[in-house]
């Protein structure tokens, strides 16, 4: 097919793990604390990973500018759906703003839980 012209993309899919794909990873309660209790408040991180690792800026704004589908990016083939991608990153930074001074241990695992915070909430943990 090469010698006709035809490019292929392929991800890795004859791997035993998964395809290679950014993904948004939330971290809480890094930061080392003083004391431990329900009330200790717990930093919040977002970032944006591949493999594990977190990407810098530069490679984070490289991918959100790349085409959905197969990226080449690192030397290998990555699947990239940047809609997706920008979504998750909104919703987790626009928290991380929200809460800049920390997320009580209850927050942070309803957070984690996919369970959304509001006024009322908030209220009857104090």
């Amino acid at each position: 097919m090469e010698e006709a012209g035809i490019v292929v993309r392929l991800p890795d899919w004859w791997s035993a793990r998964r395809p290679p794909r950014p993904q948004v990873q939330v971290l809480l309660g890094e930061r080392p604390q003083s004391e431990l209790g329900l009330d200790t408040l717990l930093d919040f991180q977002v970032d944006l990973t591949l493999d594990g690792e977190i990407l810098t800026d530069d490679e984070r704004r490289e991918l959100l500018a790349s085409s959905d589908g197969l990226v080449l990016f690192r030397g290998k083939w990555v699947e990239v759906d940047r809609q997706q991608l920008q979504q998750a990153l909104d919703h987790w930074r626009k928290l991380q703003r929200e809460h800049a001074g920390g997320l009580s241990f209850i927050q942070g695992m309803r957070l984690l839980a996919g369970t959304e915070l509001d006024e009322t909430d908030v209220a009857a943990e104090r």
